[in-house]
């Protein structure tokens, strides 16, 4: 991993879920709910990564599908959080973009530019 691609996934890890900022900016959940600590979804062409510069912040729920609310089901964490990328991509691009999308996002919130 070169330098500049550790940086991006760092800096990424670190800020914001997209998916929850989208699923915010949707209304659909208030912006103090938005998950601060992520995980860096890379983005796959047939199932192979493409590069480290490929991917998005993504919170454990929206990324691996995991419940991170204790007491909370699986239903509630979909319809509070939205689609996880675990249910299927289908459903997760229709909600929340394209992976370009999704990249794009994380790329202008990482640089101060509007997406």
């Amino acid at each position: 991993m070169r330098k500049s691609e550790a940086a991006r996934v760092d800096e990424a890890k670190v800020t914001v879920c997209i998916p929850c900022l989208i699923w915010a900016e949707m209304g659909r959940m208030p912006f103090e709910h938005v998950a601060t600590c992520s995980d860096y979804n890379h983005v796959k062409s047939g199932n192979i990564r493409i590069s480290h510069a490929h991917g998005y912040a993504g919170c454990l729920w929206h990324h691996r599908g995991r419940i991170e609310v204790d007491g909370w089901t699986h239903a509630r964490m979909r319809e509070h959080f939205g689609p996880s990328l675990a249910e299927g991509s289908r459903t997760f691009h229709q909600t929340f973009g394209s992976d370009d999308y999704l990249i794009a996002r994380q790329t202008a919130l990482l640089t101060g530019e509007a997406a």
